[in-house]
């Protein structure tokens, strides 16, 4: 067959290109059928005739057909078809698309596609972000798929890191890479740090170079997401670094002078938050290393942690909550913000870290103080608040605009309570709730407001959008509370009722369905019927009739003028 015929045929499947089978035949088999060629003869034989931006459009095409696109990727010809793409110099849209076939097809078997691993570990020091990020990604999956081509990567990687060690840009893209494999699992992070991946990284953060720790300070999070990654992070001194780089006093007694740790000062809120994280990791993955009292398999003991709490004796906490304190005090915005995330990210761990954190009085009283300051930074401390208030409970996602709690949040810090043992933590942890939401009104001035729930539903009424949806939050996790005092505080505030009914309070979709997930919270909450009949009744009613019901309006007497 002609080069032209050949290109005729493919420009013809090229613009028809649709899945129809035409006598029990797809187009691209049809294709075949015509050719008497395999697709990687196709895509060379277009190559070697730099028909490059046919080449392009028949393999877009060719990703609509899975079976046949899957087969081509795991022949033995792949190889030669990559060597080939490789060949042509720049066009990135072509290297793109070919890349992109590996992502558009579940492959039953990646060890045939050995021959890409190399050009795309080159391609991603490229000049085009989405080859680069292509790449990157089919790396990640042919990683993931087969253990043999995970070290083979991981040592490419390392070997090309040490070549572009001057482009920071380009060694983070690598960086991002390798982060990304190590906290797949601890097998994963096992293999990199086999291999020098992970002190690479770690070293990272001491570059002199702001975007490589800006961007760094995140990879410590990440290898703290596997078991061995969390222990790693704690018994190598990195979540203490962290915590000491969150400006806590105390805190230079974690750091080691002759390495000269430091990072620069706007990072300060950067690192107390991903400090917050690595912690939640580690009470997740590896508790026993927080709590010197209790090993592994240990029940946890509430009288034990009320102790620490007392004696202030876990110097890590310690300083990682007069990092929060300090940040509290900062006039900068993003700075507050990024505290008020660690705060909540670390309260709702466990039940340990929402003890020993919200134990706290100072912490407490600077985290409510931030109600006074403007709207943006209220309604931020008010979503902080309903986040620790509906812990341990999660929200579903039934749909985006009727959230509703599913369940106790499964973390091992539960599952290993017996029933006595999780009465008594949940006893402990709703008396610090009831002492949180009273301290509210305290906090804001009892001769502004008589009560905290007066305060929420004034918010709730008035004309800010953002705060109206931040108190919506807080009176949901109220509706949500296990014990019965979330009900009762509610419904005990008399103006609560009639603004729950008045549908007129919100006009945009936003806050509609904010005000339809607290209808949907009480409606879910066990202790609803413990009300006047009526009320329960009435909410079944208004959740029927949906989040953007508008009751009709009552028409006048008609007159006609004559």
């Amino acid at each position: 067959m002609s080069e032209f015929q050949l290109t005729d045929l493919i420009e013809e499947f090229c613009t028809h290109a649709i899945y129809v089978d035409e006598d029990g035949r797809s187009k691209l088999q049809d294709l075949l059928v015509k050719t008497q060629q395999s697709i990687a003869t196709l895509v060379m034989e277009l190559l070697a005739s730099n028909h490059h931006e046919l080449t392009t459009l028949f393999l877009k095409k060719m990703a609509r057909y899975p079976t046949e696109c899957a087969e081509f990727l795991i022949s033995s010809e792949v190889g030669a078809v990559c060597d080939r793409v490789t060949a042509v110099q720049g066009n990135f849209s072509l290297k793109v698309a070919f890349m992109q076939l590996f992502l558009t097809v579940t492959l039953p078997d990646v060890e045939s596609c050995t021959g890409v691993v190399a050009p795309a570990i080159s391609w991603m020091a490229s000049e085009s972000l989405e080859l680069s990020d292509c790449c990157s990604k089919v790396l990640a999956m042919l990683a993931t798929a087969n253990e043999a081509l995970a070290a083979d990567i991981v040592g490419q990687v390392m070997s090309q890191l040490e070549a572009v060690q001057d482009d920071s840009t380009i060694h983070l893209r690598y960086l991002c890479l390798l982060s990304n494999l190590i906290k797949i699992s601890s097998e994963f992070f096992t293999l990199c740090e086999s291999k020098g991946a992970v002190a690479v990284v770690i070293s990272s953060c001491q570059n002199p170079d702001i975007l490589m720790q800006t961007i760094s300070l995140d990879f410590l999070v990440d290898m703290s997401y596997s078991r061995a990654g969390a222990i790693y992070m704690y018994t190598h001194g990195q979540v203490q670094w962290l915590v000491a780089m969150g400006g806590g006093a105390g805190g230079d007694s974690f750091l080691d002078p002759s390495k000269g740790h430091a990072v620069e000062d706007f990072l300060v809120a950067q690192a107390i938050s991903c400090a917050a994280k690595v912690l939640k990791n580690i009470e997740h993955q590896a508790p026993h290393l927080l709590y010197d009292y209790i090993s592994s398999s240990t029940p946890f003991p509430l009288a034990a942690v009320i102790t620490q709490l007392s004696s202030g004796s876990d110097p890590l906490i310690s300083v990682f909550i007069s990092g929060l304190l300090k940040l509290l005090e900062q006039p900068d915005e993003a700075e507050r913000l990024a505290c008020l995330e660690a705060m909540a990210t670390y309260a709702t761990s466990s039940p340990r870290a929402f003890l020993i954190l919200l134990s706290s009085d100072s912490l407490i009283v600077a985290w409510l103080d931030l109600l006074r300051k403007q709207p943006s930074i209220q309604a931020s401390t008010l979503h902080s608040i309903a986040q620790v208030l509906l812990y341990p409970a999660v929200l579903g996602d039934d749909s985006p605009a009727t959230p509703f709690v599913r369940a106790v949040t499964p973390l091992p810090a539960f599952a290993v309570l017996s029933p006595a043992q999780l009465t008594e933590v949940l006893i402990e942890m709703d008396a610090t709730k009831r002492k949180i939401f009273g301290q509210i009104c305290l906090q804001l001035g009892t001769s502004k407001y008589q009560s905290t729930m007066e305060y929420l539903v004034k918010l709730a009424r008035g004309p800010i959008d953002e705060l109206k949806h931040a108190a919506y939050d807080v009176l949901r996790a109220l509706a949500y509370q296990m014990q019965t005092w979330g009900v009762h505080t509610l419904f005990e505030y008399t103006a609560f009722y009639p603004f729950l009914l008045d549908r007129s309070t919100e006009h945009g979709k936003t806050g509609k369905d904010w005000k339809f997930s607290l209808l949907m919270a009480l409606h879910h909450s066990p202790h609803i019927e413990l009300l006047t009949e009526a009320i329960p009744t009435r909410i079944q009613e208004m959740i029927q009739e949906g989040a953007y019901y508008t009751p009709p309006e009552v028409a006048g007497p008609v007159t006609m003028e004559l």
